[in-house]
């Protein structure tokens, strides 16, 4: 539960690692085909005695010229793009009891001119974007966060700040044939901040037969925020190309534009708690709720100017606000049949606020998403831990759940977000490592996913029946049914020479064919596979490795 709503999958918690009092330096390089290169810099070292200050801080970069390739004809083909930023972590140890973390960090990444593909899968009466050209782009990211801790005799106690920024800029140009039709400016401005308080209790003996229990305890207050500019601007050649023309002359760019603004603030309030009793050692039952609320409130509005009124006429702002109430409750059973053998169920449940569309899809409302997961599984190590094997399998249903759509209005691409009443996922996953002898590690897994709409009957797509689609019983997007991956290490138990060892590491990928939007009219990307190769040398202060990925599949 103190990880919020919406993680029915699970949550991954990345955290980097934390200053020490140790003097350490150490620098990564990487270079590679389709010119590639990055390298990551590390110095960590004590500023104050006694752990009342350590620093550490990670400056890192990358190039890259691309290796997408895009039309031959009008374009150089690919993708490039450099990054450069930092991170800079400080600790300090204020009492034995009182302990103090923060980290910001910094990025910016830069995408070069490129030409991106004609645009396919658009069909009918939708008019066909034939060249889009992206200008140089630019994504610039801040991170920042404080965690206090305080320890005591029955548990810990923290409190954690975060502030999060992220700042885009995006220019793109659509030709055909020599002739620039619009240009396209969009500004975008993400920024979040967050408190939160949480206690995680010891465990206590509950007495008798009881057995002992831990309780976990939390509040977090968020706020975000969302600011997106998108102006189109039509040049000459849109209105000569279209025929456009006053007094039998074409007319020239007077100005015409339309512009669309968005503005959205979320205000988050949630109280979060479980507990955790083992009446036995080997059997543990949890339970646990969420309560959030939720205030999403919207401001949009089209503005257009010139001729492009004809086409996207100008629209008052539009305002919305709406609150929504969740209690999201989980429940999960744990038994360890030996040391070695661990099954367990759970029953859990998510909520996805609704909110406001963006001017540009005619500024609508959508509801919000609950979902319910039913997950059940094993564990086990054998011979000796050098087998391990893991199995689950999983349920979701979905109520109203939220689809993006992308849809082309009046010749523009615009980006939205709809309901579908239902929907349903189920499969199941196998995971094995292994190792056979000294110095060879072996991992498979292998999982089956099969996710529909159980009752989508009015999409919002054109047909030739009508001018909504019935999408029940289609496959949900990004739902490959068949995922597999194998990966091999083997590290010679020798030294090849004094302090140093070979290794040779392999993974090999397999995804089946899914869909990637819901829109009918576009088409499945097809399954591929991938096989990566690792060979290099490990010593204890430094190691060199070459290595060849996609060996055998390009697409």
């Amino acid at each position: 539960t103190a990880f919020g709503r919406g993680t029915i999958g699970g949550a991954v918690n990345v955290v980097t690692k934390r200053p020490t009092s140790e003097i350490e330096a150490s620098l990564e390089t990487e270079v590679g085909s389709f010119a590639d290169a990055k390298a990551t810099a590390i110095l960590n070292a004590p500023i104050l005695d006694n752990d009342l200050l350590n620093a550490r801080l990670v400056v890192f970069g990358d190039v890259s010229d691309g290796f997408v390739s895009f039309d031959p004809v009008v374009s150089d083909g690919d993708v490039g793009s450099e990054g450069y930023g930092f991170r800079l972590g400080l600790a300090s140890q204020l009492t034995d009891d009182l302990g103090l973390n923060a980290s910001f960090s910094y990025n910016r990444a830069v995408y070069d001119d490129v030409n991106v593909a004609f645009s396919t899968g658009l069909s009918g009466s939708d008019f066909q974007r034939p060249g889009d050209f992206l200008g140089e782009n630019t994504i610039d990211r801040f991170f920042g966060r404080v965690e206090a801790t305080y320890e005591t005799d029955f548990g810990v106690f923290r409190s954690q700040t975060s502030y999060r920024f992220v700042d885009t800029l995006l220019f793109a140009t659509d030709e055909f044939a020599g002739l620039t039709l619009l240009d396209t400016f969009i500004t975008q401005e993400e920024e979040t901040f967050s408190q939160e308080i949480r206690y995680e209790g010891d465990a206590f003996n509950l007495g008798g037969a009881m057995g002992e229990a831990a309780i976990n305890l939390g509040g977090n207050f968020s706020y975000a925020r969302l600011k997106s500019r998108d102006l189109t601007d039509p040049g000459d050649d849109a209105f000569r190309l279209f025929g456009i023309e006053a007094f039998g002359a074409p007319l020239e760019d007077d100005g015409s534009n339309v512009r669309f603004n968005f503005d959205q603030e979320v205000l988050s309030y949630s109280a979060f708690g479980d507990v955790r009793w083992r009446p036995t050692p080997k059997l543990e039952i949890a339970a646990g709720a969420r309560i959030s609320i939720d205030q999403v409130e919207t401001e949009a509005a089209t503005l257009s100017f010139g001729l492009t009124q004809f086409v996207f006429p100008e629209s008052p702002a539009g305002r919305g606000r709406k609150t929504f109430l969740s209690v999201t409750p989980q429940v999960s059973v744990k038994y360890d049949w030996s040391d070695n053998l661990t099954t367990y169920a759970s029953y859990s449940t998510g909520f996805r606020p609704g909110g406001f569309t963006n001017p540009s899809a005619g500024f609508t409302e959508f509801g919000s998403e609950k979902v319910q997961s039913f997950e059940a599984g094993l564990r086990a190590r054998l011979l000796d831990d050098k087998l391990s094997l893991s199995i689950s399998g999983f349920y979701l249903e979905y109520d109203n759940i939220q689809v993006g759509l992308r849809e082309v209005i009046n010749g523009v691409v615009v980006a939205s977000i709809d309901n579908a009443a239902a929907a349903r996922s189920f499969g199941g996953e196998v995971t094995v490592m292994a190792e056979p002898f000294e110095g060879l590690t072996l991992q498979g897994a292998a999982g089956l996913t099969f996710a529909e709409f159980t009752d989508f009957s009015d999409a919002p797509f054109v047909s030739a029946t009508g001018p909504t689609t019935d999408l029940t019983g289609t496959t949900l997007p990004n739902a490959p049914v068949f995922t597999a991956n194998i990966a091999a290490e083997y590290e010679h138990p020798k030294d090849i020479m004094p302090g140093v060892r070979a290794y040779i590491r392999s993974g090999y990928n397999i995804r089946s064919d899914f869909k990637a939007s819901t829109n009918p009219a576009f088409p499945e990307i097809n399954g591929f596979d991938t096989l990566d190769l690792r060979i290099g040398l490990r010593g204890a202060a430094y190691s060199i490795e070459a290595y060849a990925e996609r060996l055998f599949n390009e697409r």
